[in-house]
């Protein structure tokens, strides 16, 4: 490992004494995708270390099982969608979007735990959480799988596999433009047909500003994407 001048050269072993193992793993994952050179900085292991510890906080906290929420289903989503997620990232060699994908999944369930408590839903999500861990964080996942009660070794457990239909978003992030300049963005269902996406947007705020009292020829809409509101 290299940093910006060709003559500073890092051994990883020093930085795995000082930082470990799995802190130096992940980071080194992180920076970079697979296939992209990068400069070495360690920087950001400070942060890779933090979300270990909060991992192990998590392991930590799912003893006492509290009552089901009716927000469990959207964690469940969460979980499928972090499934489906890293599990692509990998296939791609894309394992920087993996840990990316880890830290996100690990926020949801951080804060579904902390407005709602344990509930059946986190300790599942826990559970899911380190088995996705193992191969980016081995050491750390291995004590977790035991602290939670896991038979055997983590690395010994079948890949999760995620479900289809509830790895789907409900919602998309539609771009509302005026001739052809952003001027709004609206959260719909992914069910919206093109109409409704057209009503929400000649609605919206941003829109509004831009064709009150104008005449519109016509709307452009790229399904999913963006709609374009050609105004006179």
């Amino acid at each position: 490992m290299a940093k910006s001048r060709p003559e500073s050269v890092v051994s990883p072993e020093d930085v795995i004494a000082q930082h470990g193992a799995d802190a130096t793993r992940l980071h080194t994952l992180f920076i970079a995708p697979f296939e992209a050179s990068a400069v070495w900085n360690e920087t950001g292991i400070v942060g890779v270390k933090r979300f270990l510890a909060r991992v192990w906080g998590l392991a930590c906290s799912v003893d006492d099982i509290a009552p089901g929420h009716a927000e469990d289903e959207k964690l469940c989503r969460q979980m499928h969608r972090a499934m489906r997620d890293i599990g692509q990232g990998i296939e791609a060699f894309k394992l920087n979007t993996s840990v990316s994908a880890l830290m996100e999944f690990s926020t949801a369930i951080e804060g579904h735990l902390h407005a709602h408590g344990p509930t059946p839903a986190v300790r599942q999500a826990v559970q899911t959480l380190i088995l996705l861990m193992a191969p980016f964080a081995p050491f750390l996942a291995e004590e977790a799988w035991e602290r939670l009660g896991g038979t055997f070794s983590v690395h010994t457990q079948p890949w999760p596999k995620f479900n289809p239909a509830l790895a789907t978003d409900e919602t998309i992030e539609i771009i509302v433009q005026v001739n052809g300049k952003v001027r709004d963005r609206l959260s719909l269902p992914t069910s919206a047909t093109e109409e409704q996406v057209r009503a929400a947007a000649l609605a919206a705020p941003g829109a509004q500003k831009y064709i009150a009292g104008k005449a519109f020829a016509r709307t452009i809409y790229a399904p999913g994407r963006l709609i374009n509101i050609v105004s006179g």
